[in-house]
């Protein structure tokens, strides 16, 4: 049988080695009853064979290297674009913090001007004692009842509420005290001291 099989493999050289593989195949279970089912191939074909094997293996290992690397560098992509997304997280929250900030400093200076206008002795007392809740805005962020909501603050508390009246006043020196001297350089130059 073994003569068989060399006889297919000079055959095989004529036809290609493709077809030896073929008959090798088809053939090996019929030519080989019992024992290995492996084809005997010459020295210089299984020495080919076995430097395939090896680049196959090293193929291989540098695949599986490659997917590695690919997969680290997709997660730390994932993982920078986590941390963006947070961080883009925390920095729309500062903002909108900073936004009410704004937007209640400037509610606040509204209704000082307001309590100014209404001749309060002390403007920013009535910004704290007005109903900030019951305050309502138009569309440019202006408020529209501070009159009203000053007015109850002064029912309430009429000693709030300066001699003078309404009107811009001497806000900062209170009931029968003159008004504040300036006491920058400018100022002083102006009154000749």
């Amino acid at each position: 049988m073994p003569e068989d099989a060399g006889s297919t493999g000079d055959a095989g050289d004529e036809n290609g080695a493709g077809d030896e593989a073929q008959k090798g195949k088809g053939t090996e279970g019929s030519e080989k009853p019992s024992g290995s089912n492996r084809l005997e191939l010459p020295p210089e074909a299984q020495a080919l064979v076995d430097s395939l094997k090896a680049e196959a293996i090293a193929a291989n290992k540098a695949l599986k290297e490659t997917k590695a690397s690919l997969k680290k560098i997709e997660d730390s992509q994932k993982s920078e674009l986590e941390l963006a997304t947070s961080r883009t997280a925390e920095l729309e929250k500062e903002l909108a913090s900073r936004e009410d900030a704004l937007a209640d400093l400037k509610l606040g200076t509204q209704v000082v001007d307001a309590a100014t206008d209404m001749g309060f002795l002390n403007p920013t007392l009535a910004r704290n004692l007005v109903d900030r809740k019951a305050i309502v805005l138009d569309e440019s962020g202006k408020a529209t009842n501070l009159d009203t909501l000053l007015k109850v603050v002064v029912d309430q508390n009429p000693y709030l509420v300066g001699k003078q009246g309404k009107g811009k006043g001497n806000a900062g020196a209170g009931a029968g005290r003159p008004a504040p001297v300036a006491q920058d350089m400018n100022s002083l130059l102006r009154r000749g001291r």
